[in-house]
């Protein structure tokens, strides 16, 4: 019998925890106690008591007791009723048997039997009512007046005998006749139809799948940190915080007094009038701006960077100013992009070109070695170039002429150079790389569990970056273990940390914009969080992550620790730098 089901409802049922439980290991989640496993185990008792609430007190029509002291207050309470009941039934009981003992207890009158025939009735059917309405809904109903027939024939035919046959001789026709009387109605049914032109249904798909406010409004509850108790054991901490960010914080509000930070830059380059005459003349000049025309017309510099300890060099990429509709079609296609190596000695031709199979988003050199470039690119890969001094303009090359007659080969005379490692573009982002940080030098990370820690010195080099894309994704890149293959054709660059970011209320990925690794954060004991990072989102929310968070066995990780709502600005930010006044603190 299955319990709580039927027109007949248990209060209650008992079952065994054992039973329970090896249910669930053989069905999973397809188990009615799937969902409480984790309660069963914990149960102390074998026996588990079903009550059926149908008032819904806990939420539930069927409850159990997860506790043992709230089984032993139900058993009480349902043996309570159970004997109530018992009573009750025994004292019916008891009444019955003292009258039946009464009745034997009377005297018995004198019986005096006869022996008489039986007299004869008429026969009462309890089935008969039904029989008559069963025999009236097999019964044709007339729905119109009967029709009445006349037959005559003549006096001399009566008493005569008449022979009947099947024969079709002597058949009598009957003619149809008009009937004036008769007129059948009629109807008309107009139907119209119109050809019109054959249809299509057309869809397309964007790259783009979240929707981006461009306004805001806020309120001035969204910029207090609501339930902050701040007690009196908060104050010396207060005071030696202001002690120390209170000097740096009171320079750069000098600063801001002196110098006008909200001035116009180009309010001093004059007006134009109908005679396009300019009252104002302007002491700005242009410098010589950085255009080729093989590599730079019609093109967009995405990203810059300054070559490392040089004030005459720069480095930009070039990417392929298209509309949405042109990138649209010619998306998953390889196309050769360039990032250009420029000398403020010449202008009008790089100093070196990098070629790359996709074109790169965001670029950064190598802190212990400038001569490595690490670039992310527009599909989500990670590229790397090896660079010489003169390629950076660090050390001075053969010499050119400068004559006009030469001026065609001053660009065959460009060297080129080709990245020599690519990271797998299945083990990459799934969108363009919007941002790379390098950790500390002193940073190892734990391969099985993902931790870290301080195991090498302060002046070993870099071993480990982080780069992040609209896809929501976190990676933890190996660059020692790269330039030890650096000429192995047949390494397969991976990352060795992977972490996907979403939101805990929808479940979607986080477009993430910036990164910033938090070296220098601690928690309540005093011990060094090292896997924490902080980043944006194309939202403009501000979170902070542990890509070390280690999920349960019905739930995954939460990597987002917390989000800043106060800092939300409804579209992505510009830019993530540590505060020179908070340390610890973006």
């Amino acid at each position: 019998d299955v319990p709580f089901s039927g027109m007949k409802l248990k209060p209650h049922t008992h079952l065994k925890k054992s039973e329970v439980l090896e249910q669930v290991k053989k069905m999973g989640f397809a188990s009615d106690y799937h969902p409480q496993q984790k309660d069963f185990e914990k149960y102390p008792l074998e026996d588990i008591l079903l009550i059926f609430e149908p008032s819904r007190a806990y939420g539930e029509k069927i409850v159990w007791c997860t506790t043992e002291d709230a089984y032993n207050r139900e058993m009480e309470r349902l043996n309570a009723r159970r004997q109530a009941v018992l009573d009750e039934f025994d004292r019916e009981n008891r009444g019955e048997a003292a009258e039946e003992e009464a009745m034997q207890d009377e005297p018995d009158e004198n019986v005096v039997v006869r022996d008489v025939p039986k007299e004869c009735r008429e026969w009462k059917s309890e089935t008969a009512e039904a029989t008559h309405e069963e025999v009236q809904n097999f019964t044709v109903q007339n729905g119109r007046p009967l029709l009445q027939i006349m037959i005559t024939r003549t006096r001399g035919q009566f008493g005569k005998s008449t022979k009947l046959s099947d024969s079709g001789e002597n058949i009598n026709n009957c003619r149809p006749q008009k009937d004036h009387n008769f007129a059948p109605p009629k109807r008309e049914l107009e139907i119209g139809i119109q050809a019109v032109k054959e249809t299509r249904t057309c869809s397309c798909q964007t790259t783009w799948f979240r929707p981006i406010n461009k306004s805001t409004q806020y309120t001035p509850s969204d910029f207090l940190q609501r339930g902050a108790d701040l007690g009196y054991d908060k104050v010396d901490e207060l005071s030696a915080f202001l002690s120390n960010v209170s000097v740096g914080v009171e320079e750069a509000l000098q600063t801001n007094e002196t110098v006008d930070i909200f001035q116009e830059e180009f309010a001093h380059l004059g007006e134009e009038e109908a005679g396009a005459i300019t009252k104002t003349h302007s002491k700005l000049k242009e410098h010589p701006n950085f255009h080729d025309v093989t590599y730079t017309k019609g093109k967009r510099i995405e990203w810059v960077e300054w070559v490392p300890n040089s004030s005459d060099m720069v480095v930009s990429s070039c990417c392929e100013n298209m509309p949405f509709t042109e990138r649209l079609e010619n998306s998953g296609k390889a196309t050769v992009s360039t990032v250009l190596v420029w000398s403020f000695a010449d202008s009008l031709s790089p100093h070196a070109v990098l070629e790359s199979p996709w074109e790169v988003t965001v670029f950064k050199f190598y802190p212990s070695d400038p001569t490595y470039l690490i670039g992310g690119l527009g599909n989500g890969q990670i590229a790397v170039w090896k660079l010489s001094p003169t390629d950076l303009g660090l050390t001075t090359g053969k010499s050119q002429s400068s004559r006009p007659g030469l001026e065609e080969e001053k660009h065959s005379t460009i060297p080129t150079v080709v990245h020599r490692q690519i990271s797998m573009i299945d083990e990459s982002h799934r969108k363009a790389v919007v941002a790379i940080e390098f950790m500390p030098a002193t940073l190892e990370i734990e391969r099985r569990g993902r931790g870290a820690s301080e195991k090498n010195p302060h002046d070993a080099p870099i071993k480990y970056f982080l780069t992040v894309a609209g896809d929501g994704q976190v990676m933890i890149w190996d660059f020692q273990a790269m330039l030890d293959a650096i000429n192995d054709n047949d390494f397969l660059w991976r990352p060795v940390v992977r972490v996907q970011l979403q939101r805990q209320d929808s479940g979607t990925e986080m477009g993430l914009c910036h990164i910033l690794h938090c070296h220098d954060r601690f928690d309540e004991k005093g011990t060094k969080l090292l896997t924490n990072f902080y980043a944006s989102t194309e939202e403009g929310e501000l979170i902070l992550g542990d890509w070390a968070a280690r999920g349960e066995e019905d739930r995954k990780a939460d990597v987002v620790k917390k989000m800043y709502s106060s800092c939300k600005t409804f579209r992505p930010m510009l830019s993530l730098e540590r505060s020179p006044f908070f340390p610890g603190h973006p």
